[in-house]
């Protein structure tokens, strides 16, 4: 009996390590700086160099929420989703929403013809937040007949977005939680979309459930072995 409770005991353990391995997902970002020059309409935009959990490496995030504001130096604790576990509830916006805006941000991350940093970040802010096309200037908006234009590349998103294709972006939403700095006027941080690591970098959940299940086998060898030698 006491055996059959170890292992269960373990294989319980096993599937803990198992849902934290593959679910660690929140990340703290700082905020170190913007490029000078890069803006549009008078905002900053696309990219917002950040180090997550303290990394000397700074990583490229576009900004996907006009309605808030942050500055550099400050820090929060974001959660990283998906792009469709963001559609399916886990970030601010509506599923519409983040399929047109991954679909725009791919644009720029593969260096489409006509993908620029002001465009594209300026028509993602209208797909996330369609009232501000109202206030946007018209020389940052352009026309449909512009090739490049914030208005061009708003025509040129599909009616029909495969979700499948965008299983590369990743988006950095705030947890809600406390130990945020903040100095600036925003009320709270703002919502970014970036790329997931390369595949080489970080273990699938196939390798992770390998090594567990193999730690595992080898742990209740072990202990069969010893329980023979027990009198």
């Amino acid at each position: 009996m006491m055996r059959s409770l170890t292992k269960s005991a373990f294989l319980l353990f096993l599937l803990v390590s198992l849902a934290a391995a593959v679910h660690a997902d929140t990340v703290n970002l700082k905020l170190v700086d913007t490029l000078p020059n890069n803006s549009a309409g008078g905002v900053y935009v696309y990219p917002y160099n950040f180090s997550i959990n303290g990394s000397p490496a700074l990583v490229a995030l576009l900004c996907d929420d006009y309605g808030h504001e942050v500055q550099a130096g400050e820090s929060w604790y974001a959660n990283v989703n998906t792009l469709a576990d963001a559609a399916h509830g886990a970030g601010q916006f509506s599923a519409t929403s983040y399929d047109q805006a991954g679909w725009l941000f791919e644009q720029l991350v593969n260096h489409a013809p006509y993908a620029s940093p002001e465009s594209i970040n300026w028509a993602i802010w209208i797909t996330t937040s369609p009232s501000l096309a109202l206030s946007v200037p018209s020389s940052v908006m352009g026309t449909v007949s512009t090739q490049g234009s914030v208005a061009w590349w708003l025509n040129q998103v599909p009616a029909t977005i495969n979700p499948n294709s965008l299983s590369n972006i990743v988006v950095y939403t705030w947890d809600g939680n406390g130990n945020t700095i903040l100095n600036g006027p925003g009320s709270t941080p703002q919502e970014y979309l970036g790329t997931a690591p390369e595949p080489g970098n970080v273990p699938e959940p196939a390798s992770i459930i390998l090594m567990l299940t193999g730690g595992g086998a080898l742990f209740l060898r072990r202990r069969k072995s010893t329980a023979q030698l027990e009198p």
